[in-house]
C-alpha cells in the first residue's frame, strides 16, 4: 500500500505529468464504455472515489467495468480478475496483465492504425508486445504466426498504463525488420526521439482472421493472450472498411484505352508500362493469398479479396494500356544479371496474377465484358514476354494460361450475349499468346550461348597433365584419365560454363565452338523436322523424346556440343507445352461458336459445325456432348499428354 500511496502522491503533485496518459485513457475508455452501451441516460453515476480512481487508475476501473460486463471473452474477464484481485491484496505483484488491445482506424490513413493497449504492471518493469495471428481458410486450412516488439524499451522503470503506438496494417508478407529494431533500443537509450520501426498487424477479420496479443517484462514474466479488437468506428467489416474495397467498388469495372491517335503522347515500348505496372501490385498477405488462389477452384471472392484488387488497380490499369502497344523490348535478352531477369519475370507473374484475380472476381460480380478483357491482356502480356531465353518462355506460357482458363471458367457460366461473343471471337483472333516458333527459338537461344562464350574473356589454354590435375576426385581423375584430349577439355570446358565463377579460366578453342554450334543445330533440325511431321501426336512425342536421349548421350560422351551446356534441348517438351496451350485456346474458341449459335437460334447444335478448330492432340474435333444443362467439351479424351483428358461444361439456358 506505501508504494501505491506514494504513486498516488506523485501523480496529485504532477498533474502534468499524467496529461497524456488521461487523454489516451479517456479515449479509450469511451471506445469502450460505447461498445459496451453504458452510461447512458438512466445509469447510476460515478461516485467521487470512482472517478479519481478513473482518473488516476484507469487501468483498475477499466478491469472493473470489465468485470461487470456479461460479453468480454473469458480471457479478458480472467486477466480483469486478476488486476482487481492483485490490486487489493497490498502486495506488489511482479506478473504483468493486459487487460485490453484495441486497433483503432485513423480517419486519413489507409495503411496503418493505432493499437492502444491497456496494461497493469505493479513492479514497471515492462519490455515489449507479443502479437499472434491465427489465419482461417475456406479449405480448413489454418496457419499462425507470432512476432514480438520491444515497445517499452525507452520507458526504464516508468509507463503509462494505457498508451497508443501507431501501427502498420499487414497486408503482404510484411514481418517485423529485427535489424531495425535492435538499432532502435541501442539509439532510444540516448535520444528518446528516435523514430520506432514499424509494428505491423493484420486487421482482425471475424472467423476468418484473429489476433491476440500479450506483454511482457524484463524478468521474463508473461500476460496471458487476449484478443486484439478490431474497432473501425462502424459497422462494416474490416475489408469494407477500406479506402482499397471503396476504391473497387468505384472503379474496378473500368476498362482504360488509349485516346485517338495524335490526341495524345503514348510510348513506343510497352515494356516502359509493363514495368510500372507490375511495381504497382502488392503482395497479399498470406490469408488473402490463399483465397486468391481458391477462386481457381470454384470459390466464391469475398471482399477481402476485393479490397486486395483495389491495391492493385493501378498496375491493372496500366497493363491494359500497354497490351495495346504493337512494340515490347525488355532489355533483358543480353542483360549480365540473371538475377536481375529472374526478378523481372517474377514481378511479370504476379502482375498476370492480380489480372486473373480480377476477371473471376469480376464474373462473379456479373461483369462478365470486363472480366473477358482481363482475360485478353494476360494473352497479350504473354506475347509480349515472348520466348527470348527458355526461362522467359517458360514464364509467357505461365501468364498466358492466367488468361485462358479464368476465361473457360467464365464463358462456362456468363449469360448469352451476342455482342459479348461476337466481339470474343474477333478478339481471340487477335491476342495471339505465347508465340509458337521453334525454329526460331531454339536458333536464338543457341545464339546467346555462343554469345556467352564469346564474351569470356581470353583465357589459359589446354594442357592435359593440368587439366586431370584440376579433377581433385580421385575415382573421377582416374575415368577422366581414359579421355581423350578432347574430350578432357569439353569437360572442363562444361563445368567452366556450368559453374563460371572463378572455375578453371579456360580458353574456348574457336574452332571447338564451331563445330558445337554445327551439333547442336543438326539436333534442332531433326526436332524440327519431327514436329511439322504428320505423324501423330503420340508418335511426334516418342520420337522427339528419342531425340532428347541422342544429344544427352552426345554431352555424355564429351563430344563438342556438350559445351553449350545452356542451350535448351527439351524439345519433346517445348512441343508438349505448345500443344497444350493450343488445345485450351482452341477449346475456348469452339466454346465461343457454339455459345453463339445458341445466342442466336435459340437451341444447342446437335453436333459442332465443320470448320472449327480441332484438338490438336487428336487433329480431330473436339469431344462434343449436350448435357441437361448445356453441353461440354473434351480436351485430349484419349490422354495422350501428361496431364490427362480435360472436360469443360458450359450451362445455356436452352428454349
Amino acid at each position: 500500500m506505501v508504494v501505491r500511496l506514494v504513486f498516488v502522491l506523485t501523480v496529485l503533485c504532477a498533474p502534468l505529468g499524467f496529461a497524456t496518459e488521461v487523454t489516451v485513457a479517456e479515449e479509450i475508455r469511451k471506445f469502450w464504455v460505447d461498445r459496451e452501451g453504458r452510461l447512458h441516460e438512466g445509469e447510476r453515476p460515478e461516485s467521487d472515489i470512482e472517478r479519481r480512481e478513473r482518473l488516476l487508475h484507469p487501468e483498475i476501473a477499466l478491469a472493473r467495468r470489465i468485470l461487470e460486463s456479461p460479453d468480454d471473452p473469458p480471457e479478458v474477464v480472467r486477466s480483469a480478475r486478476a488486476a482487481v484481485e492483485n490490486w487489493q491484496n497490498a502486495i506488489v505483484d511482479p506478473e504483468p496483465i493486459l487487460l485490453m488491445a484495441a486497433l483503432i482506424a485513423r480517419e486519413f490513413a489507409e495503411n496503418g492504425g493505432r493499437l492502444h493497449l491497456t496494461v497493469v504492471d505493479e513492479d514497471k518493469d515492462l519490455l515489449g508486445l507479443r502479437i499472434k495471428e491465427k489465419y482461417r481458410l475456406p479449405n480448413g486450412v489454418e496457419s499462425s504466426m507470432e512476432e514480438d516488439y520491444p515497445l517499452y524499451g525507452e520507458h526504464e522503470g516508468w509507463y503509462p498504463s494505457m498508451e497508443q503506438f501507431v501501427v502498420r496494417y499487414r497486408t503482404g508478407t510484411q514481418r517485423k525488420n529485427e535489424m531495425q529494431w535492435r538499432t532502435w533500443l541501442e539509439q532510444v537509450q540516448d535520444d528518446s526521439d528516435a523514430q520506432m520501426p514499424p509494428i505491423w498487424v493484420s486487421v482482425p477479420e471475424s472467423n476468418r482472421v484473429e489476433v491476440f496479443a500479450s506483454v511482457y517484462d524484463r524478468a521474463g514474466h508473461e500476460s496471458e493472450w487476449i484478443p486484439v479488437e478490431w474497432a473501425s468506428g462502424n459497422n462494416e467489416t474490416p475489408a469494407k472498411d477500406t479506402r482499397e474495397f471503396q476504391e473497387y467498388e468505384r472503379h474496378g469495372t473500368e476498362i482504360p484505352r488509349w485516346p485517338q491517335e495524335g490526341t495524345a503522347w503514348r510510348p513506343d515500348n510497352a515494356a516502359l508500362l509493363y514495368y510500372r505496372a507490375a511495381a504497382c501490385i502488392p503482395t497479399p498477405d498470406p490469408c488473402t493469398a490463399v483465397l486468391t488462389n481458391l477462386l481457381s477452384k470454384g470459390h466464391e471472392p469475398d471482399d477481402r479479396v476485393r479490397a486486395y484488387l483495389g491495391r492493385c488497380l493501378k498496375g491493372i490499369r496500366l497493363a491494359h494500356l500497354a497490351s495495346r502497344i504493337p512494340q515490347c523490348d525488355w532489355g533483358l535478352i543480353y542483360d549480365p544479371a540473371s538475377d536481375l531477369t529472374m526478378e523481372t519475370m517474377a514481378s511479370l507473374r504476379r502482375l498476370s496474377f492480380a489480372l486473373s484475380y480480377r476477371a473471376q472476381t469480376l464474373a462473379a460480380d456479373g461483369h462478365y465484358r470486363a472480366a473477358l478483357e482481363d482475360c485478353l491482356v494476360n494473352r497479350r502480356l504473354a506475347r509480349h514476354i515472348g520466348d527470348d531465353t527458355w526461362i522467359i518462355y517458360c514464364v509467357s506460357r505461365d501468364v498466358g494460361a492466367h488468361g485462358t482458363f479464368p476465361m473457360l471458367r467464365i464463358l462456362a457460366d456468363m449469360p448469352l450475349d451476342v455482342e459479348t461473343l461476337t466481339w470474343l471471337r474477333d478478339e481471340l483472333a487477335r491476342a495471339e499468346g505465347t508465340p509458337l516458333r521453334p525454329a526460331v527459338a531454339f536458333e536464338r537461344w543457341a545464339d546467346l550461348e555462343v554469345q556467352w562464350w564469346k564474351l569470356q574473356p581470353a583465357g589459359r589454354s589446354f594442357e592435359r597433365s593440368w587439366g586431370l590435375a584440376q579433377i581433385t576426385n580421385e575415382a573421377k581423375r582416374r575415368k577422366a584419365m581414359d579421355l581423350t584430349d578432347e574430350q578432357l577439355l569439353v569437360r572442363l570446358l562444361r563445368d567452366q560454363r556450368m559453374y563460371p565463377t572463378g572455375r578453371y579460366n579456360l580458353a574456348m578453342p574457336a574452332e571447338l565452338l564451331d563445330r558445337a554450334r554445327e551439333g547442336y543445330d543438326r539436333f534442332v533440325e531433326s526436332a524440327i523436322a519431327v514436329m511439322e511431321s504428320d505423324l501423330p501426336f503420340v508418335r511426334k512425342r516418342a520420337r522427339l523424346d528419342e531425340l532428347e536421349g541422342e544429344q544427352s548421350k552426345r554431352r555424355a560422351r564429351y563430344e563438342p556440343v556438350a559445351v553449350l551446356a545452356d542451350a535448351p534441348t527439351k524439345v519433346e517438351t517445348y512441343y508438349a507445352f505448345a500443344i497444350y496451350d493450343k488445345a485450351f485456346l482452341n477449346c475456348a474458341r469452339v466454346a465461343v461458336e457454339v455459345l453463339l449459335i445458341v445466342a442466336r437460334t435459340g437451341p444447342l447444335p446437335e453436333a459442332l459445325p465443320a470448320g472449327l478448330p480441332a484438338d490438336p492432340h487428336t487433329g480431330k474435333d473436339f469431344e462434343y456432348q449436350r448435357t441437361e444443362d448445356g453441353f461440354l467439351l473434351r480436351v485430349d479424351p484419349a490422354g495422350a499428354s501428361d496431364r490427362g483428358a480435360r472436360e469443360f461444361e458450359f450451362t445455356v439456358d436452352r428454349p
